[in-house]
């Protein structure tokens, strides 16, 4: 191969220790991207909603919006029985933390076995701001909480429960060896594609119940939302890439 003499000494100077070198640079730097947008609290938000929104889409236990993620919430913080089947069970290990040292424990346990009252915004941005990465892998496991809650009060197995739990939304643990390692240098790499494939297999196993909770949940609340701001002068100068992914609720 012949190239201009620029680009000659960096491509015979790329031998092994530089390739270990630089991937191990792009893995930590994916790594920080990762971690720095997720522990975010507007990204905690953001996930909490979406979570909560499609687990309405996916659940096979009649899964509320927003008042199961709640109800799981609550059951992590003061449902101790309840709590050490979930995490026996392993549905932490499908969260985006599963990694995480201490994924496992709840906010009462981060906080030096203090209580910490739920309700109590002051005590929710306290634990935010001490656990960021904590914070959100609860969060997250709070929807999923909600649905393992429903199933083993419909009277679903432990094993069934977990599965419904693992399967509400995103599952992390799910990728072929070749998503991993590139997952390890593109952030979100495998969330793209888990995000995807969780679509396509909800339609091609239930297509009208599928169908029927989109309608419900997201084409419905988009109508309404529409309807009370197509005529708004802001509303109409905003980017329509944002109108088209986001719902717009109050003043824009």
């Amino acid at each position: 191969y012949q190239v201009i003499p620029e680009l000659y000494s960096p491509i015979v100077g790329y031998n092994v220790p530089t390739a270990g070198f630089v991937l191990g640079v792009a893995r930590d730097t994916a790594r920080m991207l990762r971690t720095g947008a997720t522990i975010s609290p507007s990204f905690v938000i953001r996930n909490f909603i979406r979570d909560t929104i499609f687990a309405s889409i996916s659940s096979q236990n009649g899964f509320i919006p927003i008042v199961d993620s709640v109800k799981g919430a609550y059951a992590l913080l003061h449902d101790a029985e309840l709590k050490a089947d979930f995490e026996v069970a392993g549905v932490t290990a499908f969260n985006f933390y599963k990694n995480a040292e201490t994924a496992y424990k709840s906010l009462v346990e981060l906080n030096g076995g203090k209580e910490i009252n739920f309700y109590n915004p002051i005590d929710v941005i306290k634990a935010l701001a001490k656990y960021p990465e904590e914070f959100s892998a609860f969060v997250e496991s709070a929807t999923r909480m909600g649905e393992f809650k429903r199933a083993r009060e419909a009277g679903k197995s432990i094993d069934e429960a977990t599965r419904d739990a693992r399967e509400l939304t995103i599952d992390f643990s799910r990728s072929g060896v070749l998503g991993e390692n590139v997952n390890l240098v593109v952030p979100f790499f495998n969330a793209t594609i888990q995000g995807g494939d969780k679509l396509y297999r909800l339609f091609r196993d239930n297509p009208v119940g599928t169908a029927v909770n989109v309608a419900k949940y997201i084409v419905l609340p988009s109508m309404v939302l529409w309807a009370m701001n197509y005529d708004d002068e802001e509303y109409k100068e905003l980017d329509p890439k944002i109108k088209m992914t986001h719902w717009i609720i109050g003043d824009v």
